[in-house]
């Protein structure tokens, strides 16, 4: 049975406990906590296995949990790390999460992995609770409970070639004729209920071996669910080509040409921009052949080659195989995966209410709240780890001591978040690579980040980048600033400017933090750091506040700022923040801070996201027709599918769509 979709609910494991034990030996008078940690839970992992081609695994077994970590024990020794659970599912599995029908990966490639649920950390023993003033703490920390969700696993077969056609238009036969594949074949329709996979000899001196899927017969209707074609509509997305398969000897093959076409086009639109060839089958059929003139007529006028076939007596089958054999890449690119290697979305969670401190103060004059207690409330993002307190005696201290020569007043309001007390400003540090690891208390009223950028389109790690740089330095807002002519690439874009404009809009419009600025869309030629900075800045000015800007960029455009123009300027008007960029080494702050020594604290490296995406990828995937949904956000790619952006980039896929040899 061949089965492409399942839901499945995995759990990792829970983190140990920690000990709560102290040194007791002959000779060793008060040995004081020796209490261990307790090992992490283990985490659930998706692995590509290449050997497999359905979820057959799944069909029975939809329950899966990792390995549960060991408390901690006496002599500081730590808890056993629960056992890590490795899934494999085949190459092209899409994982979502199925409450919230978000994508969490898709997996194309030999051997890449997606962590689908996250192991508990493991608890303290006592020993880290050990104080001057607390040195026999009776408690240690509990593990954490580990992540579970139910996904949702949907299989989309990789192949080179995809057969598609109405039923009984001998798609099985075809693939049966040139493959050494064995599908069922009969002359009802809908003899075909599950795809099938052959693989293509094109010939001694030709060491490229294409794989080809046959999929249910579609029908009319059948991107609306009618009937069984909807299900494995999926499959032709990622193949290479497309071969439409027509019954020659039907009552109207032009028609049937036609519902094909509309079908796909409902499903997918980037699925008409594939390299398409068109086999007219059962030409060896007297009612076929009387309407092959008129049916290679009109394909000649819309465009996709056309080749009359006979599957069953094997008429014409060379000039198919001729014909996919000029369709298709190279032998070096076919032996990649049809798309690039996946993508893992790595997600942000927004940090709920948390925590409420209230601090002793005058009430706002515009409070409506009139509370007798007279006390303001500060909420605080995040939350403060679930440990528990040190036993105290009837008068609030911590047994085991007093702070001595400190008085009471001078520590009644000094609470404390992340190492930082509350009201206090982010304090970056030093200009070095991970120098802000951690997340700022929370927003910072009126500091806000600039990220600009062309935008050609703009992606998932565009927003990744910002929501990173926005939660380690407490911006308000993060403005996005799309530019009209970089400097940098002084060609004309292949968006034009107003596309580009409407993208970012769509990309940002879910989150209020994220807002775009069109000032550098209305300056014309050249857009130039310097000058949006410097005009955000004088906005501020002009509104009574000191600018707190921050311009966000990658470590990859940090490498070559001393190029830019002006970039003491720059660093005069606002801070740099800096974040890595996959595939290129951390920022290096010495040459910025050797030319600006002055300026050199204004450099900041931060940790964030490491995605594999690239804007020049994602324009080259939708020139060859190949959906880009996975790495742009749904609206931009339904904007890029709907203006036809990026089709005209490639001439070597304007090459393939017309049958032409692109060597």
């Amino acid at each position: 049975m061949f089965l492409d979709r399942v839901t499945i609910w995995v759990a990792a494991g829970a983190g140990g406990d920690g000990a709560a034990t102290f040194r007791r030996e002959a000779h060793v008078p008060r040995g004081g906590p020796d209490g261990g940690d307790g090992g992490r839970g283990g985490s659930v992992t998706l692995s590509v296995d290449p050997g497999q081609t359905t979820l057959r695994d799944f069909r029975h077994h939809h329950h899966f949990r990792a390995g549960a970590g060991a408390r901690g024990m006496g002599a500081r020794r730590h808890g056993k790390a629960g056992q890590n659970l490795v899934l494999a599912v085949p190459p092209g599995t899409a994982v979502y999460d199925d409450g919230a029908g978000a994508l969490i990966a898709d997996l194309v490639a030999s051997g890449q992995e997606a962590l689908v649920a996250r192991g508990g950390r493991g608890g303290l023993g006592n020993t880290h609770f050990a104080t001057a003033t607390h040195q026999a703490p009776r408690h240690a920390q509990k593990g954490e409970p580990g992540q579970e969700r139910w996904l949702r696993l949907e299989l989309r077969l990789i192949a080179d070639v995809g057969l598609v056609g109405l039923p009984n238009a001998g798609k099985s036969t075809l693939l049966a004729a040139l493959t050494a594949a064995r599908p069922k074949i009969a002359v009802y329709p809908f003899t075909t209920l599950e795809p099938n996979l052959g693989v293509l000899d094109l010939g001694e001196d030709d060491e490229r071996r294409p794989t080809i899927a046959d999929v249910p017969g579609l029908i009319e209707g059948a991107s609306q669910g009618a009937g069984l074609g909807h299900a494995f509509l999926r499959h032709v997305e990622r193949t290479r080509i497309l071969v439409h398969v027509v019954d020659g000897s039907s009552r109207d093959p032009e028609w049937d040409h036609g519902v094909i076409r509309g079908e796909l086009a409902a499903h997918d639109p980037a699925l008409l921009e594939k390299p398409m060839l068109v086999v007219f089958n059962k030409i060896d059929l007297p009612a076929a052949a009387d309407r092959w003139e008129a049916f290679r007529r009109e394909r000649r006028r819309d465009g996709p080659t056309a080749i009359a076939a006979s599957a069953e007596r094997g008429d014409g089958l060379d000039d198919v195989r001729a014909a996919i054999a000029r369709m298709l890449p190279s032998a070096a690119e076919l032996e990649a995966p049809p798309e690039p290697a996946g993508v893992v979305v790595h997600r942000f969670d927004t940090v709920g209410d948390g925590f409420v401190v209230r601090l002793p103060g005058p009430r706002p004059a515009d409070r409506a709240d009139r509370r007798p207690d007279r006390l303001r409330r500060r909420r605080v993002r995040g939350s403060l780890p679930a440990r528990p307190r040190p036993p105290r005696d009837r008068r609030g201290a911590a047994q085991g001591g007093h702070r001595a020569g400190r008085p009471r007043a001078d520590r009644r309001h000094r609470a404390r978040v992340g190492g930082r007390a509350l009201g206090q400003p982010v304090n970056p540090g030093p200009a070095k690579a991970g120098a802000m690891s951690s997340r700022a208390a929370g927003p910072v009223p009126g500091r806000f980040g600039i990220l600009g950028g062309t935008f050609d389109p703009i992606h998932h790690g565009h927003l990744a980048i910002a929501e990173a740089a926005r939660d380690a330095l407490g911006l308000e807002r993060v403005v996005f600033v799309p530019a009209r002519q970089p400097p940098h690439r002084p060609d004309r874009p292949i968006a034009s400017a107003d596309d580009r404009a409407a993208m970012v809009a769509l990309a940002i419009a879910p989150n209020p933090a994220f807002t775009m600025s069109r000032v550098e869309l209305e300056r014309d030629g050249p857009s130039f750091a310097v000058d949006t900075v410097v005009a955000f800045a004088d906005e501020e000015r002009k509104a009574g506040r000191e600018p707190a800007l921050w311009f966000i960029l990658s470590a990859e455009a940090f490498a070559g700022f001393l190029d830019w123009r002006e970039p003491g300027r720059i660093l005069e008007t606002c801070r740099l923040a800096v974040l890595p960029r996959d595939g290129h080494p951390p920022a290096d702050p010495g040459p910025v801070a050797a030319a600006f020594p002055a300026l050199a604290d204004r450099v900041h490296s931060l940790d964030g996201p490491r995605l594999r995406l690239a804007a020049t990828e994602i324009r080259r995937r939708a020139a060859r027709g190949f959906s880009v949904r996975y790495l742009v956000p749904d609206a931009v790619a339904t904007y890029i599918g709907d203006h036809s952006l990026y089709r005209d980039g490639d001439p070597a896929a304007r090459a393939r769509a017309r049958g032409d040899d692109a060597s």
